[in-house]
């Protein structure tokens, strides 16, 4: 254990009767077991509380694969992010563009790490991209 040093985004205020510990902003390295201790005249006590800060995560980690690829379907599969913002990724959010309407939109929200993609058209070239979320 080492004494939380009044530093940075780290503030301690204290009065005769109360102390707070702000840190603002949090950041991922804020995380983790912080033991508490208060004392005055009749005694002192001690608790601890385990800090977790709770972020966006990131984007998927690498490139999707295509695989399975047909005149008008395929399979996308990617990996998870390497930092999930603190909390379990709930869902990946995949979106699509093609070379006719030219504009980005959600085609589905899913739970896993692969989707096959129905009706797409020959004519057309087509983008996909990822946005992983944790809430």
């Amino acid at each position: 254990r080492k004494p939380i040093q009044q530093k940075g985004p780290i503030k301690i205020e204290s009065t005769e009767t109360t102390s707070k510990l702000t840190i603002a902003p949090s950041r991922h390295e804020h995380c983790g077991c912080y033991a508490l201790q208060v004392e005055n005249k009749y005694g002192n006590r001690q608790c601890a509380l385990n800090l977790t800060i709770v972020d966006k995560p990131e984007p998927p980690a690498g490139v999707p694969c295509a695989s399975d690829i047909r005149s008008s379907t395929l399979t996308l599969s990617w990996y998870g992010p390497t930092y999930d913002g603190g909390s379990a990724v709930q869902s990946y959010t995949l979106e699509i563009w093609n070379s006719v309407d030219k504009q980005w939109k959600d085609l589905t929200t899913c739970r896993s790490t692969s989707y096959n993609i129905q009706d797409l058209l020959p004519d057309r070239e087509y983008k996909f991209r990822l946005r992983a979320a944790n809430i």
